[in-house]
């Protein structure tokens, strides 16, 4: 089943001494010979996607960012396999746009002293993916996907304010790289938001309410269609100038339309605490409890936590560390548990040069494996799964002009696992892999 499954004073020429091996690279990955949530996950990133300075719409009060983004490049494992890895120069060709009110748009920084009764933002992208082989399969893989998110607040700066918001996404990639192939599959998520400031404004309340739907495209992915629900309320004290510390309680409901033995109740609770440190540390503590409730099969009890360090540098380097510990649902399991160390690096050499990098370790544990038979195998080669997954990425981000940037960008996927799924014939499908892509990336954005 499953197989068939992102200065002033730099100049211009300087521009192009980087331009030009990127768009080198980009020719040498298109001609190069074929070889064979929580929103959805993306196995190529969205670095150099962005607004650029933005167009005033008449005298109206609304500004539009267009935009266009080319990246060509290489992906060494199409399919996530865990043998023979079928790779694929691949062509993506993205357009943007986004839409936000000139009163508050980040590009021109607010035009009136006024407080808005209103601020929004849509977003939109439509992406061509191409991938450039003489096999046939492969090819076939090529999609057009969207990506729509928009919200909406009134009296965003009321002590009673109303945010709604909207993402609406068609994707072909992994889901949360928990098995080979592609998931080609809608993703709708929307609800609303209430808040209230109380009193100076120091303590902020809130309520939300979220609805999820997941539907798949593939008549043996129909099991996985779900209806999930996720209710917040929190509470957020500004103890001092720049330290918030927030409470929150989470309780959920997924419903799986085609597998009810998945069905699970997440339930979260606990308090984050972010401050700075000193002027050039900044921290982030969270503990909490997670629970998972199925209502057939495994329940999950777990801490669950986030410890991170943020170093401002001089020159403009930042360094991001640290751990979390979450949980999630799973299409083969009541849920599984992360325990992920994440590392991050941002490094201005000049005002229009950064390089980035960035990595995560993640221990991966599955609770509650369901039947095989209900996804059409005989069993499982291990009576548990645990997973080591790496995810990696670096690049180099070039602001040629206020409406133009260049970037190349490597990115690591990998998954070590002894789990495999059983067939009745005495085959077997692993589900670790290692995958490579690299792409020069060039993004028009105004």
């Amino acid at each position: 089943m499953l197989a068939s499954l992102q200065s002033k004073a730099w100049p211009r020429r300087g521009c192009l001494l980087v331009a030009l091996p990127v768009a080198l690279l980009a020719t040498l990955a298109l001609a190069r010979p074929a070889v064979g949530q929580e929103r959805p996950w993306n196995p190529y990133g969205t670095e150099v996607y962005r607004e650029g300075p933005g167009v005033k719409l008449g005298n109206s009060a609304l500004v539009v960012h267009p935009g266009l983004s080319v990246e060509g490049g290489y992906d060494s494992n199409v399919f996530y396999q865990s043998a023979n890895a079928r790779g694929s120069a691949l062509l993506r060709l993205r357009l943007h746009v986004d839409l936000a009110p000139a009163s508050i748009d980040r590009a021109y920084g607010g035009t009136t002293t006024a407080d808005p009764k209103i601020d929004f933002r849509l977003s939109a992208q439509l992406e061509y993916r191409e991938y450039l082989t003489e096999d046939a399969i492969i090819r076939q893989q090529r999609a057009v996907l969207f990506f729509l998110s928009g919200y909406v607040t009134l009296f965003p700066k009321g002590k009673i304010s109303l945010r709604l918001d909207e993402d609406l996404i068609r994707t072909v990639d992994a889901r949360n790289a928990e098995g080979p192939a592609h998931f080609a599959r809608v993703y709708n998520r929307a609800g609303l938001t209430l808040t209230g400031k109380p009193g100076s404004g120091r303590l902020e309340l809130g309520i939300s309410e979220h609805f999820i739907v997941n539907r798949f495209d593939d008549d043996d992915m129909r099991f996985a269609d779900s209806i999930q629900n996720d209710a917040r309320l929190f509470a957020r004290f500004k103890l001092l100038q720049r330290t918030l510390l927030t409470v929150h309680a989470r309780v959920g409901y997924t419903r799986y339309q085609g597998n009810s033995t998945l069905e699970t109740v997440p339930v979260r609770a606990g308090a984050e605490i972010s401050s700075p440190i000193s002027s050039w540390l900044e921290g982030t503590l969270a503990l909490g409890y997670g629970g998972s409730i199925a209502l057939r099969g495994t329940r999950l009890h777990t801490a669950i936590s986030q410890e991170e360090i943020r170093l401002l540098l001089p020159l403009g380097i930042r360094i991001t560390v640290g751990h979390r510990r979450d949980f999630a649902d799973s299409l083969f399991a009541n849920y599984y548990v992360d325990d992920a160390i994440y590392l991050g690096y941002q490094q201005p050499f000049l005002k229009r040069v950064r390089a980035f990098a960035g990595a995560q370790l993640r221990f991966r544990k599955y609770g509650g494996l369901v039947d095989p038979n209900t996804l059409a195998y005989t069993g499982y080669s291990t009576p548990g799964r645990d997973d080591i997954l790496v995810d990696a990425h670096a690049g180099l981000y070039v602001q040629c002009l206020r409406w133009m940037a260049v970037a190349a960008v490597y990115n690591l996927l990998m998954d070590r696992t002894d789990f495999a799924f059983l067939y009745a014939d005495g085959s077997s499908q692993r589900v670790d892999y290692i995958k490579h892509s690299a792409f020069a990336q060039l993004d028009f954005a105004y």
